[in-house]
């Protein structure tokens, strides 16, 4: 009897640790950007709902004379990885490029309230 416990458990064990490193491997769902869209629809794009939504955060930085970087920052997954999209604009206020950016991890949120249940 303990045997075939040992080996339930066993397998249990197997299979959510191949569950979690199958989730942890997909890659995030990239946002429908283009080169040559203009600000507004890039606006529309970030901000209608996604996977992951995004949070309101943007942030724009003056590079030179020539582009423009707007960052939008996205809210974490369930593991706290916190990720942002960075947008170049040319003169023209056209997407010239973008790109995904790691930022620091967070605790999660399901991990906050566990720890004030639990007093910590």
């Amino acid at each position: 009897m303990r045997k075939k416990l040992a080996i339930g458990i066993g397998l249990v064990l197997v299979l959510l640790t191949v569950a979690l490193v199958v989730v942890a491997l997909i890659p995030t769902a990239e946002p429908p950007l283009r080169v040559g869209m203009t600000t507004q629809e890039v606006g529309d794009v970030m901000d209608s709902p996604g996977i992951r939504d995004r949070q309101r955060e943007s942030f724009v930085t003056r590079v030179d004379g020539k582009t423009t970087k707007n960052t939008f920052v996205e809210a974490s997954d369930w593991l706290g990885n916190r990720t942002a999209i960075e947008v170049c604009y040319d003169r023209d206020h056209r997407v010239e490029s973008w790109h995904r950016i790691s930022m620091a991890r967070v605790r999660p949120r399901w991990v906050m309230v566990t720890m004030k249940c639990l007093g910590w």
